[in-house]
């Protein structure tokens, strides 16, 4: 049987995703956050973009700010359901989403790489998902060589039951 893909709005054609639970302050320290960790990461961008050698540690920085800008706030890339979390009502997926961007348990065993790109998070009635972060050309059809640099990738975040993998 073949698992039918869900997409939501590609990353140029939506904007910041922030929980609809959230009361207007909230909002407005998440959109605080957001500014700030963006403009550090446009500043680390730069950097390894404009340094021959540049450091692995901010390379790897780069990518792992890159992805937690995609899994938290659904910025810079696409978001893609499977067909096991797109059957799932619309408060069910917006618990989800809120999880997801929450979740923050990276460690050795399930970021041995500290990209932030693929972990098992529980949501609030115990059940479990997964999500993986791939790098792509725009096209979609190739993978992306450099993850670090945003104007050749496009990140695709699919989230997913675990047995989906």
């Amino acid at each position: 049987m073949t698992k039918r893909l869900i997409w939501l709005p590609p990353k140029d054609q939506c904007g910041l995703w922030l929980s609809p639970n959230l009361s207007t302050n909230e909002k407005q320290a998440a959109l605080e956050k957001f500014n700030k960790e963006l403009a550090l990461v446009q500043e680390r961008v730069y950097t390894v973009l404009n340094t021959p050698y540049p450091n692995p540690a901010i390379r790897t920085e780069v990518i792992r700010r890159l992805n937690d800008l995609l899994r938290i706030y659904h910025f810079g890339g696409h978001v893609l359901f499977t067909q096991g979390v797109a059957c799932i009502g619309a408060a069910g997926k917006v618990t989800l989403l809120e999880s997801l961007a929450q979740f923050n348990d990276f460690n050795e065993d399930n970021d041995p790489y500290d990209e932030h790109d693929c972990a098992i998070f529980a949501v609030e009635d115990n059940v479990t998902y997964m999500f993986k972060i791939d790098y792509y050309d725009d096209s979609l059809e190739a993978g992306c060589e450099n993850p670090a640099d945003p104007t050749v990738t496009t990140r695709v975040i699919t989230i997913m039951t675990p047995s989906e993998y």
